[in-house]
């Protein structure tokens, strides 16, 4: 499942349940439709989730962003939260991978902590 809020500074976007490789790309095309998120920061809450995505399936995730994202956006950075150690490990691996995106990639335990790296 997922949820968009929009807040005063960011998104947040919230997944929960199982979230495979399709339930992921499809998340990210509903997000970067929205034309709110191409000058906005973003965090990505995965704490309520369970990944379901093998380490190579994370550079077409990196491919779906740069094809999506314009030229003109204006995003600086994107927070991720993953409170549990292998969604954490998963994610720092995508972090990795996605080094080529165009902003700053912060993990973070707690949206709140997210939330000020974003200040």
């Amino acid at each position: 499942m997922l949820d968009i809020q929009n807040k005063a500074t960011h998104l947040l976007i919230t997944l929960k349940g199982d979230v495979s490789l399709p339930v992921l790309k499809e998340s990210i095309n509903e997000v970067m439709d929205l034309n709110a998120t191409l000058d906005v920061n973003v965090i990505w809450d995965f704490s309520n989730c369970i990944l379901l995505i093998g380490q190579m399936e994370f550079y077409e995730i990196v491919d779906l962003i740069q094809q999506k994202r314009p030229a003109h956006a204006r995003r600086s950075k994107m927070a991720i939260v993953a409170s549990s150690g292998i969604t954490q490990a998963l994610i720092s691996f995508w972090k990795n991978v996605a080094e080529s995106l165009p902003y700053s990639i912060g993990i973070f335990m707690a949206v709140e902590e997210a939330e000020k790296w974003l200040e």
